[in-house]
């Protein structure tokens, strides 16, 4: 009896089922008429449970776009294309199994594709309603390769590189005007990532120093360690660094519901999201010291001893209203100076002062006077010590616009040869240099003039219409302390009076030009010719101590020698006068004897 209840149980049950078979297939007629299984099912394997069986496996439910779904009902009816046709998907997040299908559904392998379907089957980030038990690819049918293998490994890779993603950024300063960025992009359990596209933007005072001009932004492929890049600042102010990384995975898959009667009887599918993007930026308030310059310019190009000098200078470069001291230098040099960062060795210091409290503009320095004794070049140079807030400024030496040239004013010493000589004579001129330019040659003129006849005055000209006798011109070399000497050639004189020399030194590039005086006593010579007799002639004495020179020839009588008739015209005029005499004492004595008769 109780074997005959089983049988009819059994047969119950396999009727029953044939029913709702019959019924499943009537009533899903309509949504598979536009496709079959072959057009719907996609790459994997049936699982059979018993009397059941589910696809492990993808399907080409969705769109172009979307060219592979997974179910998640394992048991429920096949996902044709025609109960979701235009529905809207809704994102379930699920980091890992969105990770496992971007990343790995392209791979079409049989083995790749069922072992992503069972872990879509068994995520438990979805909403399932499996009718039949799921299983891993172990369990389930042979001849399913390498598919075990891929699932666990899907599940390694899935725990260490899913997102969500973030990208580490920072941002450093090294110098005052260099820094670096670095940044790392890093998944949730915060593995490096590697091989995805980023840029790199910049906002502010700064830029990349990758190549030249420096680009404003700059690309790459992520890798596994940490990407450094090197920065410049520009200027003070916040510097922002912002770095991209795009095509990433997404935290999350879109789940697809059928719209139909039968929905509840119809599995739900998801699919891979579009990929994603994720950012990080980092921050640095740079303030760059700043970076003053000074120009200058020397107060005069040809100052004189013992007169002032001053430094003309403008500074810039100073941010807002900084203000700093500025220190200058006046430089000496015997030979003209180059530009150089440093002094030379001949390069002295003749002072320095300080302008204190400038800002960016343009000012006077405080004067320095030049030595009464100075000659040669000289120059400023400016410095500027480096502050918390300031860079450090130093001068470049020899710079043309700040260089000004005193000239050497040589002088000579001269004497003539002698002060007094008997024409004929021979006499010269001799002299000492003093004050030129140590090594250089001067060019010399000496001029004799007379014979004057009287002794001449000292003055700085020459008086109109003098009579010059000679005039000699002589390359003189100056030694190592600026003096030279030289002599003239001697000038024979054969006429008396007086003779006087003067020296000129000509101007050149370094040498100012300079002459003695006319008729200085020391550069006069006397020519006297001596008595006749050979006496050497005496300076005549005043009238009255003149004492009369006696007669070469004594007297031989006392007596007075008989004048001689005078002839000649002295003789003549006499004898005129006492002629015209006689004539008017004739004329008044006939003038009286007429008075007397006519009285």
């Amino acid at each position: 009896m109780k074997s005959l209840i089983h049988s009819l149980r059994r047969v119950a049950a396999v009727t029953a089922g044939a029913l709702i078979t019959s019924i499943a297939l009537t009533g899903f007629a309509g949504l598979a008429a536009a496709d079959t299984p072959d057009d719907i099912v996609g790459h994997g394997r049936w699982h059979n449970s018993g009397s059941d069986r589910t696809w492990y496996g993808s399907y080409r439910t969705i769109a172009e776009d979307k060219p592979w779904a997974w179910c998640l009902d394992a048991g429920l009816a096949t996902p044709y294309r025609a109960a979701f046709k235009n529905q809207k998907p809704t994102n379930i997040k699920a980091p890992e199994l969105a990770y496992m299908l971007a990343r790995s559904e392209a791979d079409t392998t049989t083995a790749n594709h069922v072992a992503l379907s069972a872990q879509v089957k068994l995520s438990k980030a979805l909403p399932h309603r499996h009718s039949i038990r799921v299983v891993e690819p172990r369990e389930a049918n042979s001849g399913w390769g390498d598919a075990q293998k891929i699932f666990d490994r899907l599940s390694r890779e899935a725990k260490a590189y899913a997102g969500p993603y973030s990208v580490r950024t920072s941002v450093a300063k090294d110098t005052d005007t260099t820094g670096t960025t670095s940044f790392s992009l890093r998944s949730a359990s915060d593995q490096p990532m590697a091989g995805y596209d980023y840029a790199v933007d910049i906002d502010g005072p700064a830029e990349l120093l990758v190549a030249a001009p420096a680009p404003a932004a700059l690309t790459g492929k992520t890798t596994e360690s940490k990407t450094t890049i090197p920065l410049r600042f520009t200027g003070s102010g916040k510097v922002t660094v912002t770095v991209t990384v795009r095509g990433l995975p997404a935290d999350h898959v879109q789940l697809y519901k059928p719209k139909s009667k039968h929905a509840k009887k119809i599995q739900n599918v998801v699919t891979s999201a579009a990929s994603t993007k994720a950012k990080g930026s980092a921050g640095l308030k740079v303030v760059l010291p700043s970076t003053p310059r000074v120009t200058t310019e020397i107060s005069a190009k040809r100052p004189e001893p013992g007169a002032p000098v001053s430094d003309k200078f403008t500074v810039s470069g100073l941010t807002g209203r900084q203000k700093v001291d500025v220190v200058h230098t006046l430089w000496s040099s015997p030979v003209k100076p180059k530009e150089s960062t440093s002094p030379a060795p001949e390069a002295k210091q003749l002072g320095s002062v300080t302008s204190q409290g400038v800002g960016n503009g343009t000012h006077n320095s405080p004067e320095i006077t030049v030595p009464d004794d100075f000659a040669g070049w000289l120059y400023w140079t400016e410095r500027i010590k480096q502050t918390s807030t300031t860079k450090e400024w130093n001068g470049r030496h020899g710079l043309s616009d700040e260089t000004g040239f005193v000239a050497w004013r040589p002088q000579i010493s001269t004497k003539a040869s002698s002060s007094a000589a008997e024409p004929p004579a021979t006499v010269s001129d001799q002299g000492r240099i003093v004050g030129a330019r140590p090594g250089s040659t001067l060019t010399v003129t000496t001029t004799a003039y007379g014979p004057l006849e009287r002794e001449p005055e000292p003055s700085d000209l020459a008086p109109e219409h003098t009579a010059i006798l000679k005039s000699w011109k002589q390359e003189v070399q100056i030694g190592d302390d600026g003096t030279g000497n030289y002599n003239t050639p001697e000038l024979t004189i054969d006429k008396p009076g007086y003779i006087t020399f003067v020296a000129s030194i000509a101007a050149d590039d370094v040498h100012k030009a300079w002459t003695s005086q006319f008729g200085q006593p020391e550069e006069t010579v006397q020519l006297e010719a001596p008595p006749e007799g050979g006496a050497q002639p005496e300076k005549e004495s005043p009238p009255d101590k003149q004492t009369k020179p006696e007669s070469p020839q004594p007297q031989k009588s006392p007596q007075a020698r008989p004048e001689l008739p005078k002839t000649g015209p002295a003789g003549a005029w006499i004898l005129v006068g006492l002629a015209i005499a006689v004539l008017g004492v004739g004329v008044l004595a006939v003038g009286f004897s007429s008075s007397r008769r006519a009285e």
